[in-house]
Order: structure tokens, then sequence, then C-alpha cells
């Protein structure tokens, strides 16, 4: 059985370079996502860190993929039983205006709880802190 894509879509009132900056850096990530050690370069590898659930760390770990300033952001995600996953965020400006869309794909049947639960976490706790972040400043 096919387990669909994490996919959401949210239009940011900020520019483009201003949510790339929220959405492409440490800091940026930090701010809305979790603690990490993303260097915004191709092929750089990285971790973020979760809250640690039974015997997994919290570790999740990371590889940049795609990176086309400032409109793709593409990274890896494995950590905690999950492997083969995919964070695809895309920008796209009009007016003054960003559309963020973001895919979180890779998803199998023995991985489907979590995804449930990360879809949920990417829409009420990750979506609302990027759009106070970006539209704040």
């Amino acid at each position: 059985m096919l387990v669909p894509d994490i996919k959401h879509h949210v239009t940011l009132h900020a520019p483009i370079q201003q949510v790339w900056e929220t959405v492409a850096t440490s800091a940026g990530l930090v701010s809305w996502l979790m603690p990490n050690t993303f260097v915004q370069e191709l092929g750089a590898r990285f971790t973020m860190q979760s809250s640690p659930r039974g015997n997994w760390d919290g570790t999740i770990e990371c590889e940049v993929v795609k990176l086309e300033a400032p409109n793709l952001l593409a990274f890896t995600w494995e950590g905690g039983g999950l492997t083969n996953l995919l964070v695809t965020i895309e920008l796209t400006e009009q007016d003054g205006k960003t559309d963020v869309s973001l895919v979180h794909s890779g998803w199998t049947e023995s991985t489907k709880a979590i995804r449930d639960m990360l879809d949920h976490g990417w829409v009420h706790h990750c979506f609302p802190r990027l759009a106070a972040q970006v539209e704040a400043s």
C-alpha cells in the first residue's frame, strides 16, 4: 500500500529573501524547526536535534541534496528508525509575498504512524512558527 507524501503549502507575507534566510540557514531553522548544524552547501551533512524518545537520542542525520538559492532546498532525513526520507522546501515569490511548498517524502507502511505524527507537527507546530518568525520581522 502506497503511503502518501506529506505535502503542505503556506503563503507568507514576507519577501522571498527573508523567507530563504529563515528556511536555509542554521539560525533560521532553529527559530521554527529545531536545533541543527546546518550548512548552506550542496552535499553538506548536518544534524537536527529533536526530543529523545525511547531508545532514540533525538538526532536526525541529514544531507543537503538540492540547493538553489533563494528557491529550493532539499535534504535527506534519517533517524529514529526512519531512512530514505527527503524534505523539499520550494519558495516562489508573488507580489512581495512568498509561497512555501513543503514535501516530506519516502514513507512506507512501516513508517506510517511516524509519518502521521510528523504531518501533524509540520501543520500545527512548524508552519505556524515559521509564519510568526518571518512575518514579525
